[in-house]
């Protein structure tokens, strides 16, 4: 074994054992999230099957070229069309995943699946030609080109529109992919055995670093990836307001429009009146729709107001006394699974205290102030 090929090796084997472990966060990640019914955390998905099914590609080409090419040379070429399938089928996989409507905004989805529904097409063409042909090698470097350039398009759009925390880590993704495709492009079966094959492993030694950067700055984005909301929840979420029911006051509110002026802090403390006909218009209606169910069990999850709707999420026992009121312009899957987490972070945070709480609403804003912070970085992911 060269000098080339114990620099290689390593590299490789290290770079496909992280592949692997992204592929089975993103799963975890897409499993996790996939009850909330968060259309985006598809995406996940489409990540987790073209890291798993295109490293595994790599892992039978080192195989196949350090291990079977010499000795068994009959199935070298059958396994090398092996490597290029699994490629392929990989891309597939990924186009098929972003072909989603729910993709509409970012890219036109119509055309994903047709290119996806094509690349059928290298697939056939792998098992006619001989892959060590300049006619095969420039039609994989098409498709090979054509599909890391869609990919790279659509991760580059994807975090554009993202705010926040998941905007970082798109971009990160993003110049994960970029090493990644360079490395691919220098060390890839073409370039570096069929067009280069007196330099093929000096190649690889420069390709399997680049290979291993580009997974662990992938890695960074997507280690602890928050939950993705639709595009449109920030432009469609007013303010929140949680109500205790004991006193009818509301002892924490947010206002979520970015646009909006702050107003002066002397102003923005609400008076006994406002608060009383907020909070108990909304302890009424839910009164009134319990007796006509004729169960107290059962709480409403969301009122109309005029051109808005209230998202309701009550606590459990034994903080039933709390009602999370999210308003919102339009009703989104995004924001039911917001207002959730609010009320998991809010219990979270002062749960030790809510039993003993004061019964003045002025106290008890003082008390739950600094919820502004917590609403920022774990709920906005805004650091």
């Amino acid at each position: 074994m060269s000098i080339f090929r114990d620099f290689y090796l390593p590299f490789m084997f290290i770079a496909i054992l992280i592949g692997y472990q992204i592929s089975v966060y993103f799963l975890y990640q897409y499993v996790k999230y996939k009850k909330e019914k968060l259309k985006l955390h598809i995406l996940l998905l489409g990540y987790a099957l073209i890291f798993g099914i295109t490293l595994t590609a790599f892992a039978i080409r080192i195989i196949n070229l350090y291990f079977l090419k010499e000795s068994y040379p009959k199935i070298f070429e059958n396994v090398a069309r092996i490597t290029y399938l699994l490629f392929y089928l990989g891309v597939i996989a990924f186009f098929l995943v972003i072909s989603s409507k729910t993709f509409n905004k970012i890219i036109n989805t119509r055309i994903i699946r047709v290119l996806a529904f094509l690349l059928i097409i290298p697939i056939i063409i792998t098992f006619i030609l001989t892959i060590e042909t300049l006619l095969y090698s420039a039609i994989a470097g098409l498709t090979v080109g054509t599909s890391y350039g869609i990919i790279l398009y659509f991760q580059n759009k994807l975090a554009t529109l993202a705010t926040g925390d998941i905007r970082r880590r798109l971009r990160l993704i993003f110049w994960g992919i970029i090493f990644l495709v360079i490395s691919h492009l220098i060390g890839g079966y073409t370039p570096s055995y069929v067009l280069l094959s007196a330099y093929s492993e000096l190649i690889q030694s420069i390709s399997a670093p680049l290979f291993t950067v580009g997974l662990l700055i992938f890695f960074l984005g997507a280690y602890k990836f928050p939950a993705f909301l639709e595009f449109d929840w920030r432009e469609n979420i007013i303010g929140l307001f949680i109500v205790n029911k004991n006193n009818y006051s509301i002892i924490y509110q947010y206002d979520f429009d970015p646009g909006r002026k702050a107003m002066p802090k002397e102003s923005t403390k609400r008076t006994d009146e406002t608060n009383l006909l907020f909070s108990r218009g909304i302890v009424g209606i839910e009164n009134i729709i319990s007796l006509v169910l004729e169960s107290t069990d059962k709480h409403i999850e969301k009122i109309s107001h005029g051109n808005y709707l209230i998202l309701l999420e009550h606590a459990d026992e034994p903080f039933s006394f709390l009602i999370f009121c999210l308003m919102v312009k339009k009703e989104l899957t995004s924001l039911k699974y917001l207002i959730k987490k609010i009320k998991e972070e809010f219990l979270k945070q002062y749960s030790p205290i809510l039993p003993s709480m004061l019964q003045s609403g002025e106290v008890e804003l003082k008390i739950f102030s600094n919820f502004d912070k917590i609403i920022k970085q774990s709920i906005l992911n805004e650091k």
